[in-house]
């Protein structure tokens, strides 16, 4: 099993990745403040770090780099956690040392293909997964895939996204209620 590494501000992620992963077996670490995510990973020696794309203070490029500059860490697995809405851009992810960028409400299934598998983003069973919306636009201008099955694929992609975020919605709301709610 996998040691799992969480630097995140937001709570419902800690505990969505516990619950996930954390059932499977995987040991799952973590901090939600920016200035201690270094020293703190250093201690752990984690395999993957999930790395929110904004925590706090901390450039999320240059704590990558930080991080796997590291001893022992160079080959540190560290996956970007971005907001629902945000642009990650892939040329800089990508000379940061950042393996994998996953958009936020993070699903379940998603992230537990990426620990089982060691990271790649591929299915654990060994078949191959369908290409990500992203990734059938290229296809699509070289010629590989035509409108449909990019419409497919982003209907699923946001299918996805709706169904995960109900949950940490439902969560989020409850608790801003309850501590409004709270008597004083």
């Amino acid at each position: 099993m996998a040691t799992i590494f969480v630097a995140d501000d937001n709570p419902h992620v800690h505990s969505m990745v516990e619950k996930s992963l954390g059932a499977e077996g995987h040991e799952i670490a973590g901090t939600m403040v920016g200035a201690e995510a270094l020293e703190s990973i250093a201690q752990s020696k984690p395999d993957i770090v999930l790395l929110d794309s904004t925590l706090g203070e901390l450039n999320a490029f240059d704590t990558c780099r930080e991080v796997l500059s590291l001893p022992g860490m160079e080959e540190l697995r560290v996956v970007l956690l971005a907001g629902p809405l945000e642009t990650i851009d892939s040329s800089e992810a990508l000379q940061a040392g950042v393996s994998s960028v996953l958009q936020k409400p993070l699903d379940p299934e998603v992230l537990s293909a990426l620990v089982g598998n060691g990271g790649d983003g591929a299915a654990s069973d060994g078949s191959e997964s369908k290409p990500p919306a992203v990734d059938l636009l290229v296809h699509q201008a070289l010629g590989d895939a035509d409108s449909q099955q990019l419409r497919s694929a982003i209907h699923k992609q946001v299918e996805a996204v709706v169904n995960a975020s109900i949950p940490s919605l439902v969560d989020h709301i409850t608790d801003r209620l309850a501590e409004k709610l709270k008597p004083k």
